[in-house]
């Protein structure tokens, strides 16, 4: 809120053991650690045994859960299912950020830095040749990550970034919003979210 923008290191989660944020594999690599244990020695001593050798991979990363309107009661169901796994993992407190400010949000935050800039939506696959920094193992789709990518660092870092915008970010983001969404043509809750709750009431939105 205040417009603070902290971002982490791929090798960061690489090596974090807490499940919901740890990934062995974040950007589609293992850690300086691991590799070390497998080759013998620093990856840098090979040539072309891992994409880290050969092509800039590694990012600083700040990440987002993208609430998706639900179309349909599968739909509601799994996104309710998502967000209570994902609440009982990172807290209930949220901030939200309306899709109609996410233009604004991204100009001021790519103002912070010089270096690359790659926001978007993460993908998810069960195939080890489709990871990557925008794509993760099929483990982790339920936390429909939105992850904003800055610069290039150098595989093993695991020093953050953290970004300040002075004039913050109040007049764009909301803090544990109350998120209703009521059944056609009826009073009754479909879906509610807000600090204290999160659940739906599938049947008959449609």
């Amino acid at each position: 809120m205040e417009g603070e923008v902290y971002c982490n290191t791929s090798e960061t989660y690489r090596l974090e053991k807490f499940e919901a944020t740890g990934d062995v594999n974040e950007a589609g690599t293992a850690s300086e650690e691991q590799l070390i244990k497998i080759l013998g020695a620093a990856p840098e001593a090979f040539l072309g045994v891992s994409n880290i050798t050969s092509k800039p991979v590694n990012r600083w990363l700040h990440c987002w859960f993208a609430l998706d309107y639900p179309e349909n009661d599968a739909e509601l169901s799994l996104l309710t299912a998502d967000l209570i796994r994902a609440r009982e993992q990172y807290g209930e407190n949220f901030v939200l950020l309306p899709s109609n400010h996410l233009d604004e949000f991204l100009w001021r935050v790519r103002s912070l830095q010089p270096g690359a800039f790659v926001p978007g939506r993460v993908s998810y696959s069960t195939d080890q040749e489709d990871w990557s920094l925008s794509c993760k193992p099929a483990c982790f789709a339920y936390q429909r990550e939105y992850r904003l990518m800055f610069g290039e660092c150098s595989h093993k870092t695991t020093e953050p970034l953290v970004l300040r915008y002075h004039a913050g970010f109040a007049d764009l983001l909301e803090k544990n919003p109350q998120i209703k969404i009521l059944k056609n043509k009826s009073d009754a809750v479909w879906f509610k979210l807000n600090k204290d709750e999160c659940f739906c009431c599938p049947d008959s939105h449609h």
